[in-house]
């Protein structure tokens, strides 16, 4: 009886199984106003990744069945048929076999592109057997990595451009012989191209034209999926930071090499980072970095422009969500230089699902307007690189594999499917191609350009010309400008009607397609110059953008009006101080007269940007007129000690440039009593930068030592006082500061000592705070390990102390131990590993340790204090209370008490993606530490332990090298108890 029983429950459970998987609509939650239908699943597809719809109404489909780690070989590329005509696919053959990872494709030619790292290939079926006999390696020299990050999603631009969606090789603890490959060289094989791009392509996205060999890095870098609004506007996106606008392409952010500009993106979502997201998901199965309730995995995203949906869609942005099981939407607002998205719906997602394996991944617009869905329909979609070992070790890696689904949305009563195998878009002759340029849905414009982009000029130039005279379509014009533009068939009266266009998105373009014509063309040239008061900001920006490789004396009047205008954006400070052969010191003059009486947190920071541009780029005796000016006219000026800021970042990156004698007498003088402390402090920097205080003794010394031995003396005064004496270097002096440490009873004043006390000697110095370290507050304990950490001499004192229990070695942050850890001196290295890891409990002992904390509910203002002491090092939550250098752990409210507590105590045992340590030393022989923050063609953007960010350009990186440990601390269970791991737990949850 039992044996029956039991056969009867396996049976109705296998069915009722069986049934969700057979009805996947009926786990839909879908916005009201839209229908919903199956397109194709299994057996016909699975795994779908991308699709691509040609101009004949025929569906390819790329099937991606190697996630995460198969590598022999299982890609596909299907095309689906309908062989019934009910409007439906009934029917699939492999187009394409024996790919990696595809990860993209997009009609091109009579064949299309597909991404599979580390190629891009071109394929063709020539002899119409429905299978690809060419396979051309059309680019190569990608990373094959994880295959989230990899080359994806190629794009036919506005401008006739292939856009590739591409950001760095991730870095694999666990799978490196699989995953591991970090790229070549970036270039096409057989398109007769000298055109070569760095390592895959400085882990940036890249554009191409495989007719001409032209081959170019973008400014920013993108994961799965990318967007373009109408007007040519991209969007880009990275798992938990769902939505980027990428703001200034990098031939702007290339020309002139003294402004080093940290990224091109802007972060667009109103709401910041962590805003909730609304699944409805029955028993899900969270994975190990899953942040629950919030964006984790955004990828697939699309600008709608199919022209099938209500007017309020119009440009709004879809981002597909799989790991909660659902498709968002933001609406983007137009906000100066850039955007701001806000979530179209409040408390629910435009499409949930019940079913925990629905996995959204990409989107598509179909000719019919509506918008496919692309379901992996996996069990787990989170790769095994962050994964529980019990996760990798269970079998379901790869369930789902042979399943699959595509499904289609549309306004509630859009008539049935009826475009598949029914298309004649491609036997259209010229005037009707043109005509489809003015569609209002992006399909049908896209196809018909590409189209007409492989009909010869001559047979197309005349048509496009009167089809822009005569069209009311503002997308249609720009369409037909862009084609006229690579054609070489622009003429000057097109671009100037163009200029004087209503829709600022057709003006901003024709801005862009001006200049190539601008050396030729007197009337185009002044015609720009008068849109000097254009009421659109982006047609700004663009004009402000394009200006700037002109040198003339026009050119420079209008782009200071136009940054004058919109100087509190920066975007627009960029744009401006971009220019080619800027001159600087005329920008200053004009800015001192228009913005010297509007002190704001957009002028502050031009003025210190404006200041380190003309340090960087002019000569020594440029910057000495300047400065000797500046100090005799305008020392009581807001915006000088700002000025002497930026002069001082200059001098740093250029110790060749020498001050004069007069001007180090003037920046001196401001050392006083009555001078104000913000420009006392800046002069004295400038001072130290300038090598100033290594000469034998000087007056500014002595006073300082004076001023050091009065009794109530100013703060700030003091702390200025003290730094003089410890730049002196006199080991004479060094009796002075360990007086004064011990008559003064506060930490930051006693900190700044003991960084002067470093100045004089770090020898000296690190025995000194040994000596003192039983009496040291935190504060000064923590300034005491970065002088410790300074150099090999210091860092053999500080593990020598902590081999004898002077020190303990739970002062040191996670990335300060690595760093010991990792040291390039093999005593330091050695030494450090025996005494920092050596006795380490267990991790699964550690693991059964801390469960107690799980049961015990927790004091979240308790909590709070635990996470300033021990998580605020590094950690923000919402933006507040700690240091911007890891992910904003407002993100994990959501998450269950167990994985917090495993990433908590196994930190190394996944690194979240973005927050790897990196070492990199400079050809000055700076080395620098900390997470990669932002990366640009020109720069990269290091951010410590403290969140202190350093821009520097990749020309001067000597070694960039990873670390194999994650910045968070291994030993963080030696520092806290079970009481206060349960608070920290209970506040990190809590809203």
């Amino acid at each position: 009886m039992r044996i029956v029983l039991y056969f009867f429950l396996v049976v109705v459970l296998l069915s009722c199984q069986k049934d969700q998987k057979s009805n996947p609509l009926e786990s839909f939650k879908l916005e009201d106003g839209f229908q919903m239908e199956l397109v194709a699943s299994e057996p016909l597809i699975a795994d779908p990744v991308d699709i691509e719809i040609d101009e004949w109404g025929r569906m390819f489909v790329v099937e991606m069945h190697g996630y995460p780690l198969d590598i022999s070989g299982s890609g596909l590329i299907k095309r689906l048929e309908d062989t019934d005509g009910d409007g439906l696919p009934d029917k699939s053959t492999v187009f394409a076999d024996s790919l990696i990872l595809p990860t993209g494709i997009m009609r091109w030619k009579e064949g299309f592109l597909v991404t599979d790292p580390p190629h891009v290939y071109y394929l063709e079926d020539v002899d119409d057997d429905g299978k690809a006999d060419v396979r051309d390696i059309v680019l190569t020299g990608f990373a094959r990595s994880n295959p989230q990050h990899n080359v994806n999603s190629p794009t036919y631009g506005l401008d006739n451009w292939i856009y590739l969606s591409h950001e760095g090789a991730v870095r694999t603890q666990q799978f490196g012989d699989l995953l591991g490959d970090e790229g070549s060289e970036v270039h096409m094989p057989s398109a007769g191209s000298d055109e070569k791009l760095p390592k895959n392509a400085n882990g940036l996205g890249v554009r191409f034209r495989p007719d001409s060999g032209q081959l170019e890095m973008l400014s920013a870098r993108c994961q799965f999926g990318q967007a373009f609004d109408d007007w040519g506007h991209h969007f880009q996106t990275n798992n938990a930071s769902h939505l980027y606008h990428k703001v200034i392409a990098a031939p702007y952010m290339l020309r002139n090499p003294d402004l080093l500009i940290p990224t091109s993106q802007s972060y667009i979502p109103k709401d910041g980072r962590g805003f909730d997201i609304f699944p409805i998901t029955s028993n899900p199965d969270h994975q190990l970095l899953t942040d629950i309730g919030v964006m984790t995995s955004a990828c697939g995203i699309l600008s709608y422009s199919g022209a099938l949906f209500p007017e309020k869609y119009h440009h709004n942005i879809f981002t597909a969500e799989p790991v909660h099981n659902l498709i968002h939407v933001d609406r983007i607002e137009e906000h100066d230089a850039t955007f701001h998205s806000v979530s179209v719906l409040e408390n629910r997602e435009f499409l949930a699902s019940t079913d925990s394996w629905f996995r959204p991944v990409n989107h598509y617009i179909g000719p019919d307007g509506s918008i496919f869905v692309l379901d992996y329909y996996r069990k787990i979609i989170e790769h095994p690189e962050w994964l529980s070992d019990e996760v990798i070790q269970s079998g379901d890696l790869y369930a789902g594999m042979d399943m699959g689904r595509i499904y289609r949305i549309a306004p509630s009563g859009s008539d049935a499917m009826s475009f598949l195998d029914n298309l004649t878009l491609g036997d259209a002759r010229i005037p009707e191609l043109v005509s489809y340029l003015a569609n209002p849905n992006i399909w049908w414009r896209t196809h018909a350009q590409r189209i007409l982009m492989d009909r010869p000029a001559s047979e197309i130039a005349d048509a496009l010309k009167e089809f822009i005279l005569s069209t009311d379509s503002s997308v249609g014009k720009l369409h037909a400008i862009w084609l006229l533009e690579s054609k070489d068939q622009m003429e000057e009266e097109i671009l100037l009607k163009m200029l004087e266009e209503e829709e600022a998105g057709l003006r901003e373009n024709a801005i862009k397609i001006a200049e190539n014509h601008l050396p030729s063309s007197d009337k185009l040239f002044d015609k720009l110059l008068d849109m000097v008061s254009d009421q659109h900001p982006k047609v700004r920006f663009q004009l402000l953008l394009t200006l700037g490789d002109h040198t003339d004396s026009r050119s420079s009047r209008v782009r200071n009006q136009l940054l004058f205008r919109d100087i509190e954006d920066p975007w627009v400070q960029y744009a401006a101080l971009s220019a080619v052969d800027l001159d600087a010191m005329e920008l200053f003059r004009q800015a001192r007269s228009k913005l010297g009486n509007q002190q704001t947190e957009g002028t502050e920071a031009f003025f210190k940007k404006l200041s380190l541009l003309m340090t960087s780029g002019g000569s020594a005796q440029e910057v000495n007129l300047f400065l000797s000016d500046l100090l005799r006219s305008s020392s009581d000026t807001w915006f000088v000690p700002l000025l002497l800021e930026g002069i001082t970042d200059g001098i740093r990156r250029d110790d060749d440039l020498i001050l004069s004698g007069e001007n180090l007498r003037l920046l001196a003088s401001n050392f006083s009593a009555t001078a104000d402390a913000s420009l006392r402090s800046a002069s004295l920097d400038l001072l130290q930068a300038s090598s100033f205080f290594e000469q034998p003794s000087t007056e500014i010394l002595k006073e300082a030592i004076a001023i050091s031995q009065q009794p109530g003396v100013e703060r700030l005064l003091l702390v200025d006082a003290v730094r003089i004496i410890g730049w002196s270097g006199s080991e004479s002096h060094f009796e002075i500061l360990r007086n004064l440490f011990t008559g003064h009873d506060d930490p930051d004043i006693r900190s700044k000592i003991l960084r002067a006390m470093h100045d004089i000697s770090s020898v000296m110095a690190a025995n000194f705070i040994i000596s003192q370290w039983s009496a040291l507050v935190l504060q000064e304990r923590r300034t005491g390990v970065q002088i410790f950490l300074d150099n090999e001499e210091n860092r053999m004192i500080l593990l020598t102390a902590i081999a004898e229990n002077e020190i303990q070695p739970s002062i040191l942050t996670w990335g300060q131990t690595v760093s010991l850890l990792n040291s390039s001196d093999a005593s330091v290295r050695s030494l450090a590993r025996m005494h920092l890891r050596g006795n380490e409990l267990n991790a699964d002992t550690v693991w059964l340790t801390f469960q107690e904390s799980l049961q015990k509910p927790g004091d979240i203002h308790s909590g709070q204090e635990v996470f300033k002491k021990h998580c605020g090092i590094c950690h923000q939550k919402s933006g507040k209370l700690g240091v911007s250098f890891g992910p904003d752990l407002a993100a994990v409210q959501n998450r269950n008490k167990a994985s917090l507590l495993l990433d908590i105590l196994q930190p190394n045992k996944s690194i979240a993606d973005g927050y790897e340590l990196w070492s990199l030393s400079l050809t000055s022989g700076t080395d620098l530490s900390g997470i990669i923050a932002q990366q640009s063609p020109a720069t990269l953007t290091i951010r410590d332990a403290t969140g202190k960010e350093t821009t520097v350009d990749r020309a001067d990186i000597e070694e960039l090298k990873a670390s194999q440990w994650s910045a968070m601390p291994e030993n963080l269970h030696a520092q806290i108890s079970q009481e206060e791991m349960a608070d920290l737990l209970a506040f990190l949850k809590g809203a």
